[in-house]
Order: structure tokens, then sequence, then C-alpha cells
């Protein structure tokens, strides 16, 4: 599980044209994601899945808080003990700008993690 805040700046949209004037919001995101086990070797991919949900809020939102919501389906792969990435299918229902339009996208999303060592090694 994940949890985040951010305050974002967002360039106004009108006609689906930029206007080069900003908003301000606030949004929270939650992510649940799993990895799961298919195989008895370790150095073989694992299941990941993973859904992140995103309301904004502030003054500047005025139709709904709903901001977008991702769920993303594929494989996990560990390269090293400190490196690995996620590959899969990845789907995006997005609001837009006008706050009561939705966009929905389908995306190949590559993530890759890096964990980095914050002890010193005792060798």
């Amino acid at each position: 599980q994940r949890l985040r805040n951010e305050q974002r700046w967002v360039q106004k949209i009108s006609n689906d044209k930029r206007t080069g004037q900003l908003r301000f919001t606030d949004r929270i995101r939650y992510t649940l994601s799993l990895t799961i086990p298919v195989f008895k070797n370790p150095k073989l991919p694992a299941l990941a899945l993973a859904d992140e949900l995103n309301i904004q809020f502030g003054k500047e939102v005025v139709y709904n808080t709903f901001d977008q919501n991702r769920w993303f389906i594929g494989i996990k792969q560990k390269i090293s003990s400190r490196l690995s990435f996620d590959l899969g299918y990845m789907k995006v229902y997005q609001q837009k700008y006008s706050g009561y339009q939705y966009d929905s996208n389908n995306t190949l999303r590559l993530f890759f993690y890096y964990t980095s060592a914050w002890k010193k090694d005792k060798r």
C-alpha cells in the first residue's frame, strides 16, 4: 500500500487547448499493489497487480473530486537484489479539465525500481 499527498499546479485547458493559465489543486493518491509468485524459482517473473485511485480537492475543483483511476496487470522481474522492473498493461480512466468528461487510455507500462542501501555493507 502507498498513500501520497500532492500539491499541484496544473495548466488550464479550454476546448482541448492550453490556455497558459494555472490552477492549484491538492491530490491524494492511494495505491494497493500485489506481487504474486507464480513459480517456485524466485528468478522467474511474478504476477503484479495494482490499483491506484486519485482524488483531488481545493477551491479550483468544481464538479467532483475524482481525478483518475489506474489499474495494472503484468509481471515483476527481479534483476538483482536492488533492481527490478514491472512490465504490463495499464488502464487509465482520467477526468478531463472540464470536470465532467473523461478519457480512457490503454497503456503499456514499464517501471524500474531501485532499492538503495542505507546501511553500510559489513564486508
